[in-house]
């Protein structure tokens, strides 16, 4: 049972949300990026630890999809109250921002509406372009300026409960983080009521893991740039999907495609939480956001076209927001069908039915895990073949493998164990599919 958040990060679980460093008392812990180019939770003063507070909202610790849902489409990918493909009409969001500028979109109606006057997001730190840090924007400016992904190490919940706190009770917020951030930030909503009415919207948006500093670092090297000389970059955007792009201090710039920059290079220093995460489509949100991929040959293309963002609402709440935007011109949206999302998202959906074997991996090392409810994990698991889920366990020891001995052993067991069923299973098959003389 884990007893702290140093149980949490130690266990390779600590996704660095900052939600543990947002509710404690001040300088009583502190997220700093650690040597592996991700945050981890340092505590200053351990009788100071809200850990009963926190193992209830720690998205390493508890995630709790409490939507009950019905259909397999569902099970797979969430509460479903309406789908959409759509983009901003504002023509420079659309172009700058990631996938047609919906999120975005949103946010500027939300905020020249009077619907919502502070969004809490994260962009490019002003001291490092390569990092990340949080942002209260109050405007079109501040939005389009924090606007595009950001495939780096991100803690937009560090000071949540001060800025919640410290603020006007008139003042009305729109969150815009990660599908675990979101998650944590609504655990931390239920146990305080109080700030409910102030929180309008939690938007999400489908992820596909958090890749490490040293990922950007990697991509910032094969972009053949000095890292020393970057004075601007950005992941995607300024198209779609955009180029990774880096200008150095004489203005030049230095550019990769999105299949080489994120497929070739930053999805390979993805953070252990994110490979056992089944929210990856964020589920927990009022509305989620991803790319309206087009589709070639049954797989999604990357080439360079106007945007489109692909839009889920979670809620009713999130369902008439959207239509609120559209219906005051700054969204623009045509109804899309899920039955196709597979065909665009392979990688979430796949990893949304084999999570239930990656995680029976860490539960027969006696290694800590999240619990995870409402997730349908054992129903989804059942959509891939036995082969696959035992292929997915065998892998996923492997890698627990380098951290003991026994871990070790328990790998190689279950190695054998299973390659013994695949054998039985290939036995089978012959003989059952044998015409009969």
């Amino acid at each position: 049972m884990m007893k702290s958040v140093k149980d949490v990060d130690q266990a390779n679980l600590c996704i660095g949300c900052g939600i543990c460093e947002g509710i404690a008392p001040e300088n009583a812990i502190k997220l700093e990026l650690g040597c592996d180019g991700f945050y981890h939770p340092h505590v200053k003063n351990q009788d100071q630890e809200p850990w009963d507070k926190i193992k209830k909202i720690c998205p390493g610790v508890i995630v709790n999809q409490e939507t009950k849902l019905n259909t397999k489409q569902e099970k797979l990918w969430g509460p479903i109250s309406a789908s959409w493909v759509g983009y901003s009409t504002d023509e420079e969001i659309r172009w700058q921002a990631s996938s047609g500028g919906g999120i975005t979109g949103l946010l500027q109606f939300l905020l020249e509406k009077g619907l919502v006057t502070k969004v809490i997001h994260i962009g490019r730190a002003l001291s490092n372009s390569l990092t990340n840090t949080v942002y209260i924007s109050r405007n079109r400016e501040d939005i389009l300026k924090n606007s595009g992904s950001r495939y780096a190490p991100a803690a937009p919940l560090t000071s949540i409960k001060k800025i919640l706190t410290d603020t006007n009770k008139t003042d009305k917020f729109a969150f815009v983080g990660k599908p675990c951030d979101v998650a944590a930030l609504k655990a931390y909503l239920k146990i305080h009521g109080e700030f409910q009415e102030q929180m309008v919207i939690l938007i999400t948006f489908m992820c596909a893991g958090t890749p490490s500093l040293k990922g950007t670092e990697a991509l910032i090297k094969a972009l053949g740039v000095d890292q020393e000389t970057v004075e601007d970059f950005w992941y995607r955007g300024r198209g779609w999907p955009g180029q990774a792009t880096a200008i150095d201090k004489n203005g030049n710039h230095f550019s990769r495609s999105y299949n080489d920059s994120w497929g070739s290079i930053l999805n390979k220093h993805l953070h252990f939480r994110c490979k056992i995460c089944p929210d990856g489509m964020g589920t927990m949100g009022d509305l989620t956001f991803g790319d309206a991929w087009e589709e070639e040959n049954g797989y999604p293309s990357f080439e360079e076209q106007e945007g489109k963002s692909l839009i889920i609402a979670r809620n009713n709440k999130g369902k008439n927001l959207i239509e609120q935007a559209v219906n005051n011109g700054y969204l623009k949206v045509d109804n899309y069908s899920l039955d196709h999302l597979e065909k665009i998202q392979p990688y979430q959906a796949e990893r949304k039915k084999l999570i239930g074997s990656r995680i029976l991996a860490l539960r027969l090392t006696g290694l800590f895990y999240p619990q995870f409810s409402g997730f349908y994990l054992r129903e989804n698991s059942l959509l891939v073949s036995l082969r696959e889920n035992i292929n997915n366990t065998v892998g996923t020891l492997e890698r627990l493998s380098s951290k003991s001995k026994f871990n070790y052993f328990v790998f190689k067991v279950f190695s054998i164990f299973s390659l013994m069923i695949q054998k039985i299973g290939i036995i089978l098959r012959y003989f059952l599919s044998k015409p009969k003389s």
